[in-house]
């Protein structure tokens, strides 16, 4: 294409945005990739970018998101009169509380969400859509055609969470989107002493306090469990201690608390009674999204930087959250159930006799709680496989496998080691015990063979700075050096801070006596002759592995025969 004709395109682009006018423009990624992309070719063709509305230009900055444990870097666009969308982001914020995704990508969300399945969607590798694009036009129109039914259905799913708190806070929908939910908390706050034309406090000094009670208290395989959840318990206790920070002096903490409280339980029984399977994921994604803001007034309570925090406020809650959740296990102990587990404000227990009427338990163990906190039976499954706390499996009544915790669901193991996972909970769940240990004599063999699918054997992480910084960093140190770090520094072009980095340890001379960051290699440059992978590293992975999940047996002691 020339030049010419990619600026008539870029001009056409433009027009056709403003000719259509719309409220949102939405895209998988677009904040990372293809704005910037479009951004950089119309300033090198002299092509405008005046998408807002009344003829305002795109601007674009530098800015970061903190995602759970992970800062997602990201260059932000915003066109004045329009709200940019980045689905990438949206699934992301879904995840933190659902942690269900092993991915983010387009497709694997798709999937996840049940848009799209792996049959019925073109697939095209990154490196073929050129040639695609040049030499089969039908097949890359079905592959875009394909990603914008994907991105439109997410955002459809995950969009309306936010549309629901734009009528709640004092900021525009993008916004909502991008900013964390402590900022979404103040936000409100400030909002009413603004509005009252009142001093704002000075901050308070934060101090330490306790947390949550977190606790496993059986190991293995139990049959007939039920759930029960303590609904929104902070937010409840709160509304029952009725103190407001001791600095809020309009009372702005509580009323607020309460009205957010109330939206989440109105959209929480709405999944329950949803018949209908697209609107009980609108319905959840909704509910889930106001139980982290709802959440977050306690966590923001602990902020440093909070005007309104108050960490003996904090302290006071988290101590009554573990005194209730204590003395509903002792309750229902008393009714002849085990408690598995308990974590902040939810019981997991075995009950053969109340597993068929958990609502009649529920009510037997009522009079615990006090006035203005409810307890919820939240289901049964068939088997639970407690590990370690917070960490469990749950064997569903429709036969899935539902995983928590780290040590099943960990993104930063290779893909052939969660799946490994995958399939040793699911047999000791269903009570199998031979499968995987032909499983795993077939991925020795395999991996030995050095043809095993070098995806399956490599890492995934998120960086959390760019390469040039960790270049610096190396250089004024030479301390610190990390595998996925040096993969990033061989990759063209390099990722940046937040972007995930894929990497495989290769094969070279005096393997085991090297660390890993002098063996990683980018997926992207894998040959199996030049730069294949070290099946003696992997092979030790899973002898790991097994010493790990699968110990040997005790043998048993021998008494003497003379």
């Amino acid at each position: 294409m020339s030049d010419a004709a990619e600026k008539k395109l870029l001009t056409d682009l433009q027009r056709e945005i403003l000719t259509r006018d719309p409220d949102l423009i939405e895209g998988h990624n677009i904040f990372k990739f293809d704005l910037p992309y479009i951004s950089e070719r119309s300033k090198r063709l002299g092509a405008p970018m005046q998408w807002g509305r009344f003829g305002a230009a795109v601007q674009f900055r530098k800015s970061r998101l903190k995602i759970a444990e992970r800062t997602f870097a990201y260059t932000r666009c915003d066109i004045p009169g329009r709200t940019v969308v980045d689905t990438l982001i949206l699934v992301q914020l879904y995840d933190i509380s659902a942690r269900e995704m092993a991915s983010y990508s387009l497709k694997e969300s798709a999937v996840h969400f049940g848009i799209s399945s792996r049959e019925n969607r073109t697939y095209i590798a990154g490196g073929e859509i050129k040639d695609v694009f040049n030499s089969d036009r039908k097949r890359f129109r079905a592959y875009l055609s394909d990603d914008l039914r994907e991105t439109a259905a997410l955002a459809d799913n995950l969009l309306p969470t936010y549309v629901a708190q734009v009528q709640n806070f004092p900021l525009t929908l993008q916004e909502c989107i991008l900013r964390g939910s402590g900022m979404k908390v103040e936000s409100l706050f400030l909002e009413k002493y603004f509005g009252a034309r009142a001093a704002l406090p000075l901050p308070q000094e934060t101090e330490f306090f306790e947390g949550a009670l977190s606790a496993s208290y059986e190991e293995g395989v139990f049959k007939n469990v039920l759930h029960y959840d303590v609904a929104s318990l902070y937010p409840s206790l709160m509304l029952v201690i009725g103190k407001c920070p001791r600095n809020d002096y309009l009372q702005v903490f509580l009323r607020e608390l309460r009205q957010l409280r109330e939206y989440r339980l109105h959209y929480k029984n709405l999944a329950k009674i949803a018949v209908d399977e697209t609107e009980r994921r609108e319905y959840d994604a909704r509910q889930k999204s106001f139980k982290i803001l709802i959440n977050s007034f306690y966590g923001y309570l602990g902020l440093a930087t909070a005007v309104f925090g108050d960490t003996s406020l904090a302290d006071e809650i988290t101590a009554r959250g573990r005194d209730l959740l204590v003395k509903l296990m002792d309750a229902f102990v008393s009714e002849g159930c085990s408690i598995l587990e308990a974590d902040t404000d939810g019981i997991y227990l075995t009950s053969p006799d109340y597993y068929d009427k958990p609502e009649a338990l529920l009510e037997k163990v009522m009079h615990v709680l006090p006035d203005g906190v409810d307890l919820d039976y939240d289901g049964k499954y068939p088997a639970m496989f407690c590990y370690k706390a917070k960490n469990y499996a749950l064997l569903q009544s429709d036969g899935e496998v539902v995983l928590r915790g780290s040590s099943f669901r960990n993104r930063a193991a290779e893909p052939f080691l969660r799946s490994l996972t995958r399939m040793f909970v699911e047999d000791k769940l269903r009570g199998e015990d031979r499968r995987i240990y032909d499983q795993i004599d077939d991925l020795r063999a395999e991996i030995s063979s050095g043809k095993m699918d070098v995806r399956e054997l490599a890492k995934s992480e998120y960086i959390s700075k760019s390469p040039s910084q960790y270049e610096s960093e190396i250089a004024s140190s030479g301390k610190g050096r990390r595998a996925a770090m040096e993969a990033a520094l061989m990759m063209s072009p390099r990722p940046e801070a937040g972007e995930k980095v894929s990497y495989y340890i290769c094969s070279v001379q005096d393997s085991k006596k090297l660390p890993d960051w002098k063996k990683a290699r980018p997926v992207e440059l894998y040959d199996s002759l030049s730069a294949p992978y070290d099946p003696s590293y992997y092979l030790k992975k899973i002898d790991d592995w097994r010493e790990r999940f699968l110990p040997p047996p005790e043998l048993p002691v021998q008494t003497e025969l003379f």
